[in-house]
């Protein structure tokens, strides 16, 4: 099947911006122009306010918890007057929304991303509808989701393992500012180790924070650290900070739009998580030129070499994070090393083969 005439849906239902809304904007943006690209959010939210300002073809539907029943009726009645060969589903809400609409009688395939390495529902219901015979494919960010998912599929051939992607050039060329010296003056003149990731339990924040604590408790006040996003921990989190009496070098910073100026800023990136899907912040990090130290979880434990183009180490173990932290600044070789190696990581993982791969995923569901 030619994709000159191809149109394709995309659904999300996300109400933040996170990075499964930044790898559907690099979709919307790249993939080949002889797919037609559509997309249906939540009225308001951060990709909604973006697909205005970029012009995409958006169709906001409004918030409803559970099953959208008027995402349903919205697509139901969308595809009963367009042209519609093929939905990209990019959530689990959307997924129940899709779902319904099916029952409704809508009867168009779909691919489904799955960005979380957790076992989905275990009620009949929840694996039933990612079992539907309209799903040609799942896409997994990660070989730990593709095997997450496999006791749950009944044909463990439509799950395909699609890592995320970095446009390159968006970090590459960014200027260095000193934003952060300008938010933080106490930090100007340090050196500056960061996190950037939502404030939520598995991105183990707490661990990061304890870290610091190690590295500043060693005497190490010429450094300075920076947790960058914002969550339902935060509150919680600047109480820890305060109780270990660091809140002098280490700052919560809220949510920051100019990320790629912000990584040109830092010295070192610190990604804690312990349980990951993929961490596609990683690979911003990596075309950033900053040295990346991670655990090993998710996709920085599948795409990333220790000592080569990364240092990595066990989940929620601080000393050995601090360590790998001390060994980067001191090591002026190893340093130039995980940069360079770094650079060629990212490459791998660029915007133009992801969307070429799922042209190609496209073209294969329908042709199956």
């Amino acid at each position: 099947m030619a994709s000159e005439n191809i149109q394709i849906v995309h659904l999300n239902s996300a109400n933040i911006w996170r990075g499964a809304e930044q790898q559907l904007s690099y979709l919307l943006d790249h993939l080949d122009k002889s797919f037609q690209q559509t997309l249906f959010c939540l009225k308001d939210a951060p990709l909604h306010d973006k697909a205005l300002k970029k012009q995409w073809v958006v169709h906001p539907f409004k918030k409803y918890m559970g099953i959208n029943p008027g995402l349903a009726f919205a697509l139901k009645n969308y595809t009963s007057r367009n042209k519609v060969d093929l939905f990209h589903i990019h959530d689990p809400h959307s997924l129940n929304g899709w779902v319904l609409a099916t029952l409704m009688g809508m009867n168009i395939p779909a691919v489904v991303h799955r960005r979380v390495d957790f076992v989905t529902g275990r009620h009949l219901l929840s694996q039933q509808k990612y079992n539907h015979p309209l799903i040609k494919n799942i896409l997994c960010v990660s070989e730990q989701v593709k095997e997450v998912m496999k006791p749950v599929i009944e044909d463990p051939e439509k799950l395909i393992c699609l890592y995320d992607c970095v446009d390159t050039a968006l970090f590459k060329h960014s200027n260095s500012t000193s934003l952060l010296e300008e938010i933080f003056p106490e930090s100007k003149g340090k050196t500056k180790i960061a996190t950037i990731a939502a404030l939520v339990d598995h991105k183990d924040i707490p661990t990061f924070i304890s870290m610091a604590e190690k590295l500043l408790t060693d005497g190490r006040h010429d450094l300075h650290f920076f947790i960058i996003g914002d969550g339902a921990l935060k509150e919680v989190l600047s109480d820890v900070i305060i109780q270990k009496r660091i809140q002098t070098n280490v700052h919560l910073t809220g949510f920051i739009n100019d990320i790629p100026a912000v990584l040109k800023e830092l010295d070192v990136y610190v990604f804690t998580s312990k349980s990951e899907a993929f961490g596609s912040t990683i690979l911003e990090v990596l075309a950033s030129e900053t040295p990346v130290i991670a655990t090993r979880t998710g996709a920085a434990n599948e795409i990333l070499i220790h000592h080569t183009d990364a240092l990595l180490t066990e989940t929620g173990n601080e000393v050995a994070l601090a360590n790998h932290v001390l060994e980067v600044l001191h090591n002026e070789s190893l340093r130039t090393t995980l940069i360079k190696n770094g650079l060629l990581t990212a490459d791998r993982f660029s915007v133009d083969s992801y969307t070429k791969t799922l042209g190609e995923v496209y073209l294969s569901c329908l042709n199956k």
